[in-house]
């Protein structure tokens, strides 16, 4: 908790010498030492705390700054054999910055520290003087400092000030030991930390390093079941230790990982063993009961996967489908009801193995992990939207549902099999209750017994309509058929259009606008296709097969280009524009390219991929330390119409090479990557 700048006003209240002493005012802080006493006595420990109170938007920094910044010290002068805590640290914020991420404080902080008086203290005052230093950043950084000393009075009886409460307040907010151990182990690019189950279960945990230059700041964490994945710096090795603070919803704690390299680990304690004997030990068997309550435990939240908005529709139709053929002979539903469960297993079979191998092989990976693919995400949503137009009654797509709202027996078996693979590819990013614990667990587990779990969180999915295959007479307990079906049909589709938008938006976080655009340019191309096959239904062979390559080729172009985007090479570091800053850049000698661009602009984006972010163009920009400065003329900007203004356009794209002396080159809106190369190394003719 911080305090509130009125705490500020009733320190002001003090007599005026005192206030002069602990305040002092920066041109963009304002300091104040705030102390839990007013009188001491030998033995005493007090509290002095330093609030920072910057402008507003400007931020302060933690003990590990991050990717950049300095952290706030405070240097002591106090009698002799008097011992400090030094700053007792509250939990930062991560601050991201461009393509970095730092760790400080937006707005006020206070930086309390615990001061002894010696137990065998014989002065009448107790001196205490401390010089603050910190940077302050908002666009620019500022060093700033402060110079405080007060004197407290040496008593029989201490007397706490009118800060005590909130001082001690502010130590109970800093977080405590965690006196479990947190198993760590050394994963592909990251650490692997195992988490008790009442933090893992928050889903939002962040670590933050007290160590400096080991994790990569600005790359994001994950959680993987039980597991929290910090990725590492890519030129760091991880070390033996590392300390900083867990946040979670549940608390905050102040953690010590014993980082070692092994191929497992379970939630408790492990056994120290030596690399050669981890790297060959095959991971410990679980006791036969253990094993069996994970298997039950991995059934019922199958079972529960089934509730999932992604997953009810699907499995709803496929109910209304087997009620629709209940009339039938009893062995038609009992092979829809296995085909349907075969579907099921194997699918889920399948993305076991791969997951298995994966994580045998060293990747850190978990359930779900092919969500991690922009290519998959956007399949599975271009398939979604097109299992919600079929839903609308936009065309019919038997394959899927076995002909389900039709009495014709066609494809009946390969569409309950295609529904049990439809079923787990939507139901796989989601973790259902129970099925938490089972996934968590063949973290430790051999292969075979891994491969068990998947498969029995499968069956759990294919439970419901298994049953129907073991016992037919449950179809009784089905809705009965009639017309009311294909609207029930017709009102599931917004399900699918609901899930579809989420998936939407995990693009946009894996591969960008790019990404978004990319799926829904491949959606429109899908639908027109599909509207295309409705219309020559009845032309000949060679129509329908050029509409169903016409089907894949759109496909196929779609989920490479979300994975071109997803991998792209990252943007070239660049600097934000400011008038300010480019004549700073140029008074040192220094040259600078100033690309005036915009999100809106197609050309400014042809040109960046094609001839400024290129690794060739990166290179030259390195080798001629000539600095890339982007003026971001997305939304409107004065300074940046202005500096438009001053070069005779009125428009983006504006390319302008200031060299080491010498007047500004305004280059052509065409660019090409020889062009830049040439021009930042002097060769224009």
């Amino acid at each position: 908790m911080r305090l509130l700048a009125v705490l500020f006003s009733l320190f002001l209240t003090s007599s005026a010498a005192f206030a002069e002493q602990l305040s002092v005012h920066n041109d963009n802080t304002d300091a104040t030492i705030l102390v839990s006493h007013e009188a001491v006595k030998p033995g005493d420990e007090i509290i002095v705390g330093l609030l920072l109170q910057p402008k507003a938007g400007w931020h302060t920094y933690w003990q590990n700054p991050g990717d950049a910044g300095i952290p706030t010290t405070l240097t002591w002068t106090l009698p002799e054999d008097t011992n400090h805590s030094g700053i007792l640290w509250p939990l930062p914020s991560r601050i991201p910055e461009d393509t970095l991420a730092v760790y400080g404080y937006k707005g006020d902080v206070l930086l309390p520290t615990k001061i002894r008086v010696p137990d065998i203290y014989k002065g009448e005052e107790f001196p205490i003087k401390v010089k603050a230093e910190w940077l302050v950043c908002e666009k620019i950084c500022v060093p700033e400092s402060a110079e405080f000393s007060l004197t407290l009075p040496v008593a029989k009886e201490s007397k706490q000030s009118q800060y005590h409460e909130d001082l001690e307040k502010e130590l109970r907010a800093i977080p405590k030991k965690l006196d479990i151990p947190l198993p760590t182990k050394v994963a592909p690019d990251g650490l692997e930390i195992m988490l008790p189950e009442e933090i893992a279960a928050d889903g939002h945990i962040y670590f933050f390093p007290r160590e400096q230059n080991h994790v990569a700041y600005a790359a994001p964490q994950q959680m993987k079941g039980h597991v929290l994945f910090v990725p590492l710096n890519g030129e760091a090795t991880a070390p033996a230790t590392l300390t900083g603070y867990l946040e979670s919803k549940t608390g905050m704690y102040d953690v010590e990982l014993a980082i070692d390299k092994f191929t497992s680990f379970a939630p408790t304690a492990l056994p120290v063993a030596s690399d050669a004997q981890t790297a060959s030990a095959p991971p410990p068997a679980p006791p036969a009961k253990g094993f069996f309550g994970l298997i039950l435990f991995a059934i019922i939240g199958g079972l529960i996967l089934n509730l999932m908005p992604c997953v009810l529709p699907v499995l709803s139709l496929k109910a209304l489908a087997i009620a629709k053929k209940s009339g039938h002979n009893r062995r038609v539903v009992v092979k829809q009801a296995l085909a349907y469960t075969f579907g099921v297993l194997a699918s889920f079979a399948i993305i076991a193995a791969i997951l298995i191998s994966l994580q045998m092989a060293g990747q850190s990976i978990g359930w779900g992990f092919q969500m991690q693919s922009a290519p998959f995400v956007g399949f599975l949503c271009i398939l979604l939207f097109v299992v919600g137009l079929n839903f609308a009654g936009m065309f019919d797509l038997p394959v899927l549902f076995g002909s389900a709202l039709s009495d014709t027996p066609q494809h009946g078996l390969r569409g309950s099999f295609a529904t049990g693979v439809l079923a787990t590819a939507v139901a796989t990013p989601c973790t259902a209750p129970f099925m938490a614990t089972a996934v968590g667990a063949t973290l430790t587990l051999a292969p075979w017994m891994s491969m068990i779990i998947f498969l029995s969180i499968g069956l759990g999915l294919a439970l419901p309509f298994l049953l129907i295959a073991i016992h037919p007479r449950l179809v009784a307990y089905l809705p009965k058929p009639g017309a009311w079906m294909e609207s029930f049909k017709q009102f599931m589709a917004f399900p699918m259009f609901a899930s579809v938008i989420w998936l939407l938006w995990v693009i946009v976080q894996q591969a960008g606008s790019k990404g978004l655009l990319i799926t829904l340019v491949t959606i429109l191309a899908i639908s027109f296709i599909i509207w295309l096959k409705g219309r020559c239904r009845d032309a000949s062979p060679l129509c329908r097969i050029s509409i169903l390559l016409l089907l894949a080729a759109a496909l196929y172009n779609g989920v490479n280009a979300l994975a071109m985007v997803q991998n792209a090479p990252p943007p070239l570091n660049h600097m934000d524009f400011s008038e300010e800053r480019l004549q700073a850049l140029r008074d040192t000698g220094q040259p600078v390219f100033v690309d005036v661009t915009a999100a809106w602009c197609l050309t400014c984006q042809v040109n960046a991929r094609t001839a400024i972010m290129t690794p060739a163009a990166q290179a030259a920009f390195a080798e001629t330390n000539t600095a890339l400065m982007v003026a971001d003329w997305t939304n409107r900007n004065d300074a940046i119409t202005q500096f438009l203004k001053r070069f005779g356009y009125n428009g983006v794209p504006l390319y302008v090479y200031f060299p080491p002396s010498g007047e500004p080159v305004v280059l052509p809106q065409i660019l090409t990557e020889s062009l830049v190369i040439d021009t930042v190394k002097g060769e224009t003719p």
